[in-house]
């Protein structure tokens, strides 16, 4: 059931890629967080870049195959992954975090910049030698107005099923009462109590001799 205000993550593309290319120690986690978004309970927020990005995202890296070309074009349509534009103030943003942090490259700093722009509280990625970088240089220098910057968490819970119980019919409990036809002597009285025979009624007693 998707949940009234779902989380919001910005996700790099170097998230998609674990996903897609079921890298190890990465996908699982990637694909619960997806799971997740499927359910209505996140929503997945990234750059229009990631478009390309997701096919070859750094420099010396091979290319992910031509294959795959629809599986990605499918991926993304997903109504849980909504794609930003790079617009006017996004990339005035990022040419600003180039300066404040000399070793991002451009695409990255306009992922970061996006994500601050429309005000996602989590980036999620897996660049450890870039926007992971920032990430260290925030928490060190206490920087404020950044989204926390941190590997992809996944933060529900696994289902249990519930164990079988054995519903177990009990005997019927003996309601009947002694019928007035019994002596009363073996009827119990008001207090549940047995009443003590007296013996003979005094007229019925033998006389001494």
């Amino acid at each position: 059931m998707a949940e009234a205000n779902p989380e919001k993550r910005y996700w790099d593309s170097s998230a998609f890629l674990a996903r897609i290319k079921r890298e190890p120690d990465r996908a699982d986690v990637c694909k619960a967080i997806i799971d997740d978004a499927k359910a209505g309970r996140c929503v997945l927020f990234t750059s229009m870049i990631t478009l390309t990005e997701v096919v070859k995202p750094r420099r010396g890296t091979a290319p992910v195959g031509k294959e795959t070309e629809d599986e990605i074009v499918a991926f993304f349509r997903n109504d849980f992954i909504k794609l930003v534009p790079v617009d006017y103030l996004i990339a005035t943003r990022a040419r600003r975090l180039i300066w404040d942090f000399p070793w991002l490259s451009a695409r990255d700093a306009i992922h970061i910049a996006t994500a601050m722009q429309i005000g996602v509280a989590v980036i999620e990625h897996y660049d450890d030698d870039d926007i992971g970088k920032v990430g260290e240089r925030i928490e060190r220098d206490k920087l404020t107005g950044f989204p926390e910057i941190r590997h992809p968490k996944w933060t529900g819970q696994i289902e249990m099923p519930l164990p079988e119980i054995e519903i177990v019919t009990l005997p019927p409990l003996a309601t009947a009462l002694p019928s007035e036809s019994e002596p009363s002597a073996k009827r119990p009285d008001a207090e549940g109590t047995p009443p003590v025979d007296a013996g003979p009624a005094p007229e019925q007693r033998e006389k001494p001799a």
